[in-house]
């Protein structure tokens, strides 16, 4: 039997359950993914990042599925990110600056 050792989990919504803040501190939880349900405003997005990072039993990565686009998970208050595929359009004729866009877009 194997056993688990690195999960990257989401969370219900814009603050943790109990359950969850339980889950969180399960050393095989090594990620949490945010999605438009976790977000009202950006406080409100820190305070969550904080008490994910609070209860968590390690040094926990919190990430956004934020590819740009119309998958665009943060909107109000953040950054606006073009569909990936302008980059590679952009390859066909400039390599070296759609990698340095790519590259930033990632940042």
């Amino acid at each position: 039997m194997s056993s688990i050792r690195n999960l990257v989990i989401d969370v219900a919504g814009t603050e943790l359950t109990s359950f969850e803040q339980q889950m969180l501190s399960h050393p095989a939880i090594r990620g949490v993914i945010i999605f438009t349900r976790n977000f009202n405003n950006k406080d409100q997005l820190v305070d969550l990042i904080e008490s994910i990072r609070g209860f968590s039993a390690t040094d926990i990565e919190v990430s956004v599925d934020q590819e740009g686009g119309r998958v665009q998970r943060l909107r109000d208050g953040f950054s606006e990110l073009p569909a990936l595929r302008v980059y590679g359009e952009q390859w066909q004729d400039e390599p070296a600056a759609a990698w340095q866009a790519a590259f930033e877009h990632g940042k």
